[in-house]
């Protein structure tokens, strides 16, 4: 497989960069300096202002175990959906998708559709969580 190589400048293109850099907008100069350090004076005060407020950063908290590993005995899973968001069959009963996924796997679904709302959906599993 061959390598990408970027196209090279022509001398031309850079004299031009050359020029742009000493004397066009990209040129430092001594306003250009101090436009840019006063900004990020202004940015890190303002970082260090709001530091203060919100909440703590998240962490793991020290006793913690995972649970145990029940996949290979219970091959069952538990899947809620939003309303008329997953593919079905002509007849109106089952789901093509959930079909194909258990004959494939073996693993069978309890699927339920019983999210209406994303903040009422978190708050029903945020305990579990």
């Amino acid at each position: 497989m061959e390598q990408y190589e970027p196209d090279r400048l022509t001398p031309a293109q850079v004299a031009a960069m050359r020029r742009s850099l000493r004397n066009g907008r990209a040129a430092m100069t001594r306003r250009s300096l101090l436009r840019v350090s006063a900004g990020g004076a202004l940015a890190a005060g303002g970082i260090g202002a709001l530091s203060g407020c919100g909440i703590p950063a998240a962490g793991k908290t020290a006793g913690g175990m995972s649970a145990q590993d029940h996949s290979a005995q219970e091959k069952v899973v538990n899947f809620s959906n939003w309303t008329e968001y997953i593919d079905v069959d002509d007849k109106g009963k089952g789901h093509p998708t959930l079909d194909t996924f258990r004959r494939r796997t073996g693993i069978s679904v309890k699927y339920t559709e019983d999210i209406n709302d994303n903040n009422e959906f978190f708050g029903k599993i945020k305990p579990q969580l």
